[in-house]
């Protein structure tokens, strides 16, 4: 996924289809924390593989097919296309820097790669994950921090919503009303990955649970 001011660029030899995502929880008292956990891509190559397996085609603007014209067919990304980096034809360099500051990131875990040969050439793949933990003490007092946080997120919430939605949510509802909702219901699963589901456990003589197909 690569872009910029002045278009999209393909010139890397890299993973067109990786999402580079940023996540971030911030604890807040007296309700749900804030966990804003996200693709710098248009669409996260997960749901365009969960649209894939529905057989349903992709909102405009988010993939490239091989041969950069836009597309919404869910396998063109699998077949040499690319994700389109958040922010679209406006703002897209944003979606573009944040990409290729998570990936370089990320990639402080491949720092000793290589690095006992310094006459190796430069690798342009880089991957991995950077987990930074910031305590509040370091900065003031926790609790206050907590509440200050709480009373920010409370704000969002009642911020008035655009018409047809019934309220503001908070990065992390959606997720935390979706988990209980599944924990009742259960996790309905596309006809096509519950095939796949079933080779995969005959082949390790699996056997799968009961079981409901979307």
């Amino acid at each position: 996924m690569l872009g910029g001011r002045h278009g999209i660029q393909r010139e890397w030899h890299a993973q067109y289809y990786v999402s580079h995502p940023w996540a971030i929880g911030v604890p807040a008292a007296g309700r749900l924390p804030m966990v804003y956990d996200a693709a710098t891509s248009t669409i996260a190559e997960g749901k365009v593989r969960q649209a894939q397996a529905k057989g349903l085609p992709l909102p405009p603007g988010c993939i490239l097919d091989r041969h950069g014209a836009p597309s919404d067919v869910p396998g063109d990304l699998y077949d040499g296309g690319m994700l389109l980096p958040l922010g679209g034809s406006v703002a897209g360099h944003k979606g573009y820097g944040f990409a290729l500051a998570a990936a370089l990131l990320g990639g402080l875990a491949m720092s000793a790669d290589g690095a006992q040969d310094p006459d190796a050439p430069a690798n342009p793949n880089i991957s991995g994950v950077l987990v930074l933990v910031l305590d509040p003490a370091a900065f003031g007092n926790t609790a206050h921090f907590a509440e200050r946080a709480g009373a920010v997120l409370d704000a969002a919430t009642r911020v008035t919503p655009v018409p047809g939605v019934e309220r503001v949510l908070i990065p992390g509802e959606p997720e935390a009303q979706a988990r209980s909702e599944r924990h009742r219901t259960g996790i309905p699963v596309p006809e096509l990955v519950w095939r796949e589901l079933e080779q995969l456990a005959a082949q390790f003589a699996v056997e799968l649970p009961e079981h409901r197909v979307e």
